[in-house]
């Protein structure tokens, strides 16, 4: 341990993170023979990510998670309802954080045709205009290994 001379100091910040940085979404369910779809998310995730969720959770109440949950499941576009929300306690940065949830929904996708698409998340991606492509890499972001599975149990016939 350092003596505190109250002299200001600069440390160098390691250039690699101490983790291995990525985001976990599964979601494992049934879809019934009405069109109901009923699963439950886990979203685990770990760095850049990681730090927005702890930040948000820290400033939410916790009664309040079940509304933020909603709202965040609707802007990775799924128009069902949340409930039961389970959240890894923010300040415990042992661990990545996790965030988990029941989710339902009438008639996902394109019912009526009997298509249906993938709980999968959105993926935001920068835009390139082809006509005037970028002339120096795109910034995506943290290094980081990014899954999505799903596990839909699909109705008889």
């Amino acid at each position: 341990m350092v003596p505190d001379t109250g002299a200001a100091m600069l440390k160098r910040t390691p250039a690699a993170l101490p983790f291995a940085s990525f985001n976990t979404f599964t979601a494992t369910g049934a879809l019934a023979a009405d069109g109901k779809e009923k699963a439950h998310i886990e979203y685990v995730t770990r760095g850049d990510d990681e730090l927005v969720m702890r930040t948000l959770l820290r400033h939410i109440p916790p009664g309040q998670w079940e509304q933020f949950v909603q709202e965040l499941s609707r802007r990775i576009g799924f128009g069902g309802t949340t409930s039961n929300v389970e959240a890894g306690r923010p300040d415990t940065t042992v661990d990545p954080q996790k965030l988990a949830y029941d989710y339902e929904r009438e008639k996902p996708g394109d019912w009526d045709n009997y298509r249906i698409l993938p709980l999968f998340p959105l993926v935001f991606l920068p835009a390139v205009d082809e006509k005037d492509p970028p002339k120096q890499a795109i910034d995506l972001g943290e290094p980081r290994v990014e899954t999505a599975k799903t596990v839909l149990t699909l109705p008889a016939g």
